[in-house]
C-alpha cells in the first residue's frame, strides 16, 4: 500500500517539475468572431500578464 502511495505522489508531482522553468504559450484561435472569443482573448492576455513565464497568442479568424 505504501508503494502505491509513493507512486501516486511521484506521478502527481511529475507534471509540476517538468514545466518548472519553461515558458508556456497558450493560443486562442477562434473559428469566427463573437463576444465569447473577445472575452477569452482579454482573459488570456490578463492571465498571462499576471503569471511569469506564460505567453498568450491570439489569432483572429480570416474573414
Amino acid at each position: 500500500m505504501a508503494k502505491l502511495l509513493v507512486l501516486f505522489v511521484v506521478f502527481c508531482l511529475t507534471p509540476i517539475f517538468s514545466v518548472y522553468g519553461k515558458e508556456l504559450k497558450f493560443a486562442v484561435v477562434p473559428k469566427f468572431n463573437s463576444a465569447f472569443f473577445d472575452q477569452s482573448k482579454t482573459g488570456c492576455i490578463d492571465a498571462a500578464a499576471q503569471i511569469k513565464g506564460v505567453e498568450c497568442l491570439y489569432r483572429k479568424p480570416y474573414k
